[in-house]
Order: structure tokens, then C-alpha cells, then sequence
């Protein structure tokens, strides 16, 4: 199961992905490429990589405490799959993180070819090749975003199974409570996450036209796609040392790290769930209630 020491985690990974000796440092300039990165882009980053963990930790949790308390319905899981699967994920965030500090690295090595043509005279960098690391940097964190995605997926695939019979009653008491289970009511007393999942997926299936999104890698794509049209701009205008020193100063109006609460963790685990459950007509309630009755047992 994954633990929500998530932060420690990061940290270690940070750690353990360090690119530069002594020397390659000293040849760096005050503003260079690793300012930016650790300035703006580490933070949210790291904060991203950290929600993402603790989301499906809460999430492991809430299915394991629903398995136990209808044991019947665990039988329709998988726990072997499942638990490969969160192994997946966690892994998937090692190799998004190790993404990121590598293309940095990219960016900083290109730019210390250009400043010294010795560290590559078989095959010299010039600007354009610090334009294409650069340009490269939204794609990276777009391809992260994809895969981290789709990793979800597969590690909510065996509880939204689990999930998926409790969902059609709690939506049908709501739709016939009126204000007595209304979901504004329900929202003031439920306070459990396995409770508030399930209320995330009413509400999703109830308005389905609004964006619930929760909008994670957004902070970093919006910077790093500003970041390369600054460069388009002004990359060839000033030196490298002037065009990172510009950066610097600009870059802190370009979005901010988001701060993630725990509805967020709920509405991006609700909003996985509901893409995997398919449910296009709501099942009898009678027959639903059934199953769980017998799920009891």
C-alpha cells in the first residue's frame, strides 16, 4: 500500500537524480537554466508528483476499508492486478520526476556547449539547439501528464468495480430524498473519503457538462511554453546570461504553484473513476440493493 510519506519520497528522488560536478557548476553564470528550474518549475513540479501520490493512497485506503465491510464484494476484485498496478503508478512517478531533471539537464549542458566550444568540438551547439531543448520542455511535461493519467487509470480500474454498485444507490436516494439526503446536505455531513467519492461521483454524473478537471501539469505547461516563446523572442537579442536574468524576472508572473486540497484529491480520483465505470443507463435499484444486501454477507 502506498504510504503518505509522499514528501520524503520526492525529496530522495530529487536527491538521487543530481546531474553536475564541481566543475560543470562553476562554469555556470548566476542565471542560468538550473535557477529557473529550481526556482519555479521544482516546486510545482514536486507539489504535482506529491498530490498525485497522495490521492491514490487515500483512494487505496478508502477501497481496502469498502472491502471490509462488504466482503463479498471484494470477491469481485483482483488484488494481485490491483496491487501490481499501484506499483505501476508509483513507479510511473519515478520516471516522470527522472524526465524532468533530465531534460533540465539538456537544457544546462546545451548551453554550456555553446559557451564552450572545448567540452564539444566534434559536434558544437549553437542557439538553435538551446531553442529545441527548450521548445521540447511543454512536450515533456505534456507526455508526463499522459502517462501519469493513464497509469491512474489502471490503478482505479479494480476499486471503480467495487465502487460502481454503491455509486447507482447513492444516486438514486439523492434523486428521490429530496432535501432530506439532497446533496447539499449530504455534502454538511459526510466527511469519510469513501463517503465523499462517492458523492464526487454523483455530482459528476449529474452535471456531466461541467469541466472537472483538476488541472494538474497545467502551471508547469503554461511556464515552459512561455519560457520558449520569450526565447523565439529574445534568445538571439541578448546574451545567454541576459536572456536567463530576464527570465528570472518575468517568470514569477507566468501562473503560480497550486496549492492542491483535499477536494482536489477527491474530484481527481472521482472524475478517473467515472470515465472507467461506462455507466450509460442506471440499473434497477431493487437489484442493486440486493447485491449489496448479499455483499453483507
Amino acid at each position: 500500500m502506498l504510504k503518505p510519506k509522499t514528501n520524503l519520497l520526492i525529496f530522495c528522488l530529487f536527491a538521487g537524480t543530481a546531474v553536475f560536478g564541481e566543475e560543470d557548476v562553476s562554469e555556470c553564470t548566476r542565471y542560468d537554466p538550473q535557477e529557473i528550474k529550481a526556482t519555479f518549475f521544482d516546486p510545482s513540479f514536486s507539489s504535482t508528483l506529491n498530490f498525485y501520490l497522495e490521492a491514490v493512497s487515500e483512494f487505496e485506503n478508502a477501497i481496502q476499508d469498502l472491502k471490509d465491510k462488504f466482503p463479498k464484494m471484494a470477491e469481485k476484485s483482483n488484488p494481485i492486478q490491483a496491487a501490481q498496478f499501484f506499483a505501476n503508478f508509483k513507479e510511473e512517478i519515478g520516471i516522470c520526476l527522472r524526465a524532468h531533471v533530465r531534460h533540465w539537464s539538456k537544457i544546462t549542458e546545451t548551453q554550456l556547449d555553446i559557451l564552450d566550444k572545448s567540452r564539444s568540438p566534434s559536434a558544437p551547439k549553437t542557439l538553435s539547439d538551446l531553442k529545441e531543448a527548450i521548445d521540447d520542455l511543454s512536450k515533456m511535461y505534456r507526455q508526463s501528464a499522459e502517462t501519469l493519467n493513464s497509469a491512474l487509470e489502471d490503478a482505479l480500474k479494480d476499486g471503480s468495480v467495487v465502487f460502481k454498485p454503491l455509486l447507482v444507490v447513492v444516486e438514486q436516494l439523492i434523486k428521490a430524498g429530496g432535501e432530506k439526503v439532497g446533496m447539499s446536505y449530504l455534502e454538511k455531513t459526510i466527511d469519510n473519503t469513501l463517503g465523499m467519492m462517492l458523492l464526487s461521483l454523483v455530482q459528476i454524473r449529474l452535471d456531466s457538462t461541467k469541466d472537472w478537471n483538476v488541472g494538474l501539469f497545467e502551471d508547469l505547461i503554461l511556464k515552459s511554453e512561455a519560457l520558449a516563446k520569450d526565447f523565439t523572442q529574445n534568445g538571439r537579442k541578448l546574451t545567454i546570461q541576459e536572456f536567463w536574468k530576464s527570465t528570472l524576472n518575468k517568470m514569477g508572473k507566468i501562473g503560480e504553484v497550486k496549492d492542491f486540497v483535499s477536494k482536489d484529491k477527491i474530484r481527481l480520483i472521482a472524475s478517473t473513476m467515472h470515465k472507467l465505470m461506462d455507466i450509460e443507463e442506471t440499473p434497477d435499484l431493487v437489484d442493486v440493493l440486493r447485491g449489496l444486501a448479499a455483499g453483507r454477507n
